[in-house]
């Protein structure tokens, strides 16, 4: 599904002239690997999507909440579609 977003995203960013970077992790730490990308590579805005039910973004496990707390830059974290 990942895959998917990713490549509606990027269609409509080529379509607009907005450059991106789809960053997938599959890393143990995924969000201080995020965090560090930004870091390194000046990112304005991240896209991160979030699964589970309406609390499960304050999980301890969450990168998605991580970003929103140590992010560099603007978070925008979308909710996916129910299963």
């Amino acid at each position: 599904m990942a895959g998917s977003m990713l490549n509606v995203i990027g269609k409509y960013c080529n379509e607009h002239n907005i450059k991106y970077k789809p960053i997938m992790s599959l890393a143990p730490k995924a969000g201080e690997e995020i965090v560090s990308q930004c870091k390194n590579e000046n990112i304005d805005f991240v896209v991160v999507g979030r699964r589970g039910g309406p609390n499960k973004i304050f999980g301890s496990a969450s990168v998605s909440q991580y970003l929103v707390e140590n992010s560099p830059c603007s978070v925008l974290v979308a909710k996916g579609s129910p299963c």
